[in-house]
């Protein structure tokens, strides 16, 4: 499943993607190419494979949350991906 849109300042939300971590790489490819400062996005907290395959590609926890700003209110990460030619 694609990254939707979140409640809290329209960041996509990739908590289901664990279903299909191909699908994780189009928003990857995406951002590498049309957000040369970098991406934000949301991982719910439980589905450890969306985190992990987020985490081995370079993106980096800023903040957790408890479920508030999910329509689904199960806790979830805020996650930052930065280009190297930004670091």
């Amino acid at each position: 499943m694609l990254p939707q849109p979140s409640r809290s300042g329209g960041h996509p939300f990739a908590g289901d993607a664990d279903e299909d971590l191909v699908a994780d790489a189009i928003p990857l490819c995406i951002a590498d190419r049309h957000s040369p400062d970098g991406v934000c996005l949301h991982v719910f907290q439980q589905n450890t494979d969306t985190r992990a395959f987020y985490e081995s590609h370079g993106f980096t926890v800023l903040g957790t949350n408890d479920g508030d700003r999910n329509m689904e209110n199960l806790p979830d990460m805020t996650r930052r991906w930065t280009p190297k030619s930004v670091q």
